[in-house]
């Protein structure tokens, strides 16, 4: 856990091993004509901006995937994260795939 400047925790995994082992995947972004394109052709009548503060540890993992996330602590033994961690090199690809 480290301490924020605004006196709130966070929590501190390191992926590095896991981005190593990993190979990056890749998601294109799209083109905001596309998106104003699709959103005419569908007759958007609102659109809105969600709060993504928190996004990843909202998102489930495959089962298959959490022996991937699994981190030790010194005094409490090992955990797995059941939702999407941040600091995997894939996490935001598998964000925009699961949203």
């Amino acid at each position: 856990m480290v301490k924020k400047s605004d006196g709130h925790f966070r929590f501190c995994s390191d992926m590095r091993r896991l981005n190593s082992l990993c190979e990056p995947l890749y998601h294109e972004l799209p083109q905001m004509a596309d998106i104003l394109d699709i959103c005419s052709l569908n007759n958007v009548k609102c659109m809105s901006v969600l709060d993504l503060r928190s996004a990843f540890y909202q998102l489930r993992t495959k089962t298959s995937d959490t022996e991937k996330l699994i981190f030790t602590t010194p005094h409490r033994g090992d955990f797995k994260f059941n939702v999407l961690a941040m600091g995997w090199i894939n996490s935001p690809f598998y964000y925009t795939e699961m949203t």
